[in-house]
């Protein structure tokens, strides 16, 4: 007959090696999330540079991404209403 509390003390996995599961769990997040942000930082330099406005260094690309997209937002926001004015004078 086997011991079914050994067998279990086998089965389960100790809380050293959960820790270290979840340390490789959490490297491969972090590694994702890091790429994801790299990339994300890519785009928003390559939509800056489309605009002119390039940044000089790297602390200003959040700043002047959010101006940017603020500005397209206004901007988005002033066609719409002249589309919709054309729409209107071209029904009277």
């Amino acid at each position: 007959m086997t011991d079914k509390g050994a067998t279990e003390a086998l089965d389960t996995p100790d809380a050293l090696s959960q820790l270290r599961h979840l340390e490789v769990e959490m490297t491969g997040v972090v590694e994702k999330w890091s790429r994801t942000l790299a990339a994300t930082e890519a785009d928003c330099r390559g939509l800056l540079r489309f605009f002119g406005l390039g940044t000089q260094e790297e602390s200003q690309l959040p700043d002047a991404t959010s101006q940017l997209l603020r500005a397209l937002s206004t901007f988005r926001g002033q066609v719409s209403e002249a589309w919709a004015e054309l729409e209107h004078h071209a029904e009277e």
